[in-house]
C-alpha cells in the first residue's frame, strides 16, 4: 500500500513541477516583444463549455502573457451547449465563431 502512495505522490510532484516550469516560462522567459497572440479554442464534444471555462481561467491567471485575445471555434451540434458556450464567450469578451467562419477570419487578419 505504501508503494501505491509513493507512486501517486511522485506523479503529483511531477505534474506540479511541470506546472511551475510552465508558469516560469510564461512569466520570466517570455520574450518582451509586442507580439499579438491569439488563442484558438476548438470546442468539440459534450464538455465544450468546461473547455472554454478552462481557457478563460488560464487567461485570468496569466493575463496578456497567455494571449491578447481568445477565439472560440465551434464544432458543436447541440443547441443548448452552443448557447452555454456563447453566454460564456459573451461574458468574458471572447470571439465565438462557427468552424465554417474560421478561414475567413484568418484571411481577414493577414
Amino acid at each position: 500500500m505504501e508503494i501505491v502512495i509513493y507512486i501517486v505522490l511522485l506523479f503529483l510532484s511531477i505534474v506540479g513541477l511541470c506546472d511551475v516550469i510552465h508558469c516560469v516560462r510564461l512569466s520570466f522567459l517570455d520574450v518582451k516583444t509586442a507580439a499579438y497572440k491569439t488563442v484558438f479554442c476548438k470546442l468539440r464534444g459534450e464538455l465544450a463549455d468546461l473547455q472554454l471555462r478552462f481557457v478563460v481561467e488560464q487567461y485570468n491567471w496569466f493575463g496578456r502573457k497567455y494571449a491578447d485575445r481568445i477565439v472560440a471555434v465551434s464544432y458543436l451540434d447541440d443547441e443548448a451547449l452552443i448557447d452555454r458556450c456563447k453566454s460564456i464567450a459573451d461574458k468574458h469578451n471572447i470571439q465565438f465563431i462557427e468552424h465554417t467562419e474560421l478561414h475567413s477570419l484568418i484571411n481577414s487578419e493577414m
